[in-house]
């Protein structure tokens, strides 16, 4: 059909002669070139329809024939003569049915005593507009539901209101593993793992607004984390979200491997440096403190000398044992053969030796508790990470580590009370804490930061099944 035909093809379903003729005079008194065929029954029309298949801008329907009549009558032609506009012609008005009609498809509904060349004329034309700009929507949503369904990235369609998901692509049913019977039964939220530890490391890797990466689980399970970019839109009359999604498992999979090659690449560094320490420069540190003792039998002045030389082999002892403070920091606390608990215990040991704040260990890991050694390793770093920002920055004159584990979960609480700092502040923080959580999120663990009313900071680790 065209907007521009000089000539409308019309198609008149009226078995009344009468009311025949008088449709014809109405088109002849507004000057129209109309091409208009007649059928008296439904049987008559339907041959018209399934010959001439979009042949006609408009029919006009009477909605009692011989042998068809009322909704069922409507129904058909309906079927019959799509796309063109069906407009109903009837003798009686029926609010009702007539709304009901309107409901169905059909594009108006006449009173044949009411019928005016005017008014015929009008119903035709707006009839034929509102047929073209909806066949133009529908050309449109057809192309949109074709990028929609053969876009090489997942999409989905949720409601807004229910969070239900409407509406999926074929590469949403690749990703998750579900049929589309399945994946049209769930919520968003069925797909998303729950808010847990994961959060902070989601929004670690969410850095563009709207964008965010979500955990997100398939059908068996198995977390993918999913770059999740949506708007709203209008679907099936429901306000919704289309969601394009972007797997970056892969990503997020390469980032934690270099996290921990540079966790393993820093143990290897200290444990070096620690054996160049104590194999190397103590060892000679040592023979020259014992070569100092045996200076004061080859000098005839012994006060004076013994006096300098006492001065050099103290100081000589000093540095040996910073030295092998160094060496403890720096190597591994022996992780090989000491559990965590002798590992802390000399931690804790060192730190009220070396600064002024009093720390207090409270150990209730039970004496045959068997730690896995990277957990082990991972832990030991993070707290010796914590307790060193307490030296450096708290201010406080007292710190307290507690460790206990209860069934198959571990817990490390350190409390201080120093001044404290924001951990959601505006500030970057630091390298050092980003390792702790790093080390911690390793292990499947969770920690917590918060700030005491009364000043001081209180730190929560959890690792479970550990």
């Amino acid at each position: 059909m065209s907007e521009n035909r000089k000539t409308y093809q019309i198609l008149v379903i009226e078995d009344n002669p009468g009311d025949f003729v008088l449709i014809e005079e109405h088109f002849k008194e507004n000057r129209v070139q109309i091409d208009l065929d007649h059928a008296k029954t439904y049987r008559e029309a339907e041959s018209l329809l399934i010959r001439e298949t979009g042949r006609y801008d408009a029919v006009l329907l009477d909605l009692t024939l011989p042998d068809r009549c009322g909704n069922d009558l409507i129904e058909e032609v309906l079927n019959l003569s799509y796309p063109s506009p069906l407009i109903v012609l009837t003798g009686h008005s029926d609010l009702e049915f007539s709304i009901k009609s309107l409901s169905i498809g059909v594009s108006d509904y006449l009173i044949k005593d009411e019928l005016t060349a005017s008014n015929l004329w009008k119903s035709i034309l707006y009839s034929i507009e509102r047929k073209l700009a909806s066949k133009r929507l529908e050309d449109s949503e057809k192309r949109y539901k074709k990028l929609f369904e053969n876009n090489p990235s997942p999409m989905l369609i949720w409601d807004i209101e229910t969070r239900k998901i409407v509406d999926c692509n074929v590469e949403a049913l690749i990703i998750y593993g579900y049929t589309k019977k399945d994946l049209l039964n769930l919520a968003i939220d069925d797909l998303r793992e729950e808010e847990d530890n994961r959060q902070e490391m989601e929004q670690e890797y969410s850095q563009v607004y709207p964008k965010a990466v979500r955990a997100h689980k398939n059908k068996s399970g198995s977390l993918i984390y999913m770059e999740e970019n949506g708007h709203t839109l209008e679907y099936k009359r429901r306000n919704c979200i289309l969601m394009l999604l972007n797997d970056v498992s892969e990503k997020i999979n390469l980032q934690e491997q270099i996290i921990e090659h540079s966790i393993q690449a820093e143990e290897q560094e200290r444990n070096r440096i620690a054996n160049e320490l104590h194999d190397g420069i103590i060892q000679q540190l040592v023979i020259s403190g014992m070569f100092t003792q045996n200076l004061l039998d080859l000098k005839g002045d012994p006060d004076l000398l013994d006096q300098k030389i006492t001065k050099l082999y103290n100081l000589l002892n000093k540095i040996t044992s910073d030295t092998r403070n160094l060496s403890h920091k720096l190597k591994s606390a022996e992780v090989e053969t000491m559990s965590l608990s002798e590992m802390v215990g000399q931690l804790v040991s060192q730190l009220t030796n070396s600064s002024d704040i009093h720390f207090t260990l409270n150990n209730y890991l039970p004496e045959n508790c068997i730690i896995d050694m990277q957990a082990k390793i991972n832990i030991y770093r993070s707290l010796q990470e914590l307790c060193n920002n307490i030296v450096k920055h708290s201010g406080a004159t007292e710190a307290v580590i507690t460790m206990e584990k209860v069934e198959n979960d571990f817990f490390l609480s350190i409390t201080d009370n120093g001044r404290g700092f924001e951990m959601n502040g505006t500030k970057t923080e630091g390298i050092g804490v980003a390792n702790v959580k790093n080390r911690v999120k390793k292990i499947g663990g969770i920690i917590q930061f918060n700030v005491k009313n009364n000043g001081g900071l209180h730190v929560n680790i959890e690792v479970p099944n550990l």
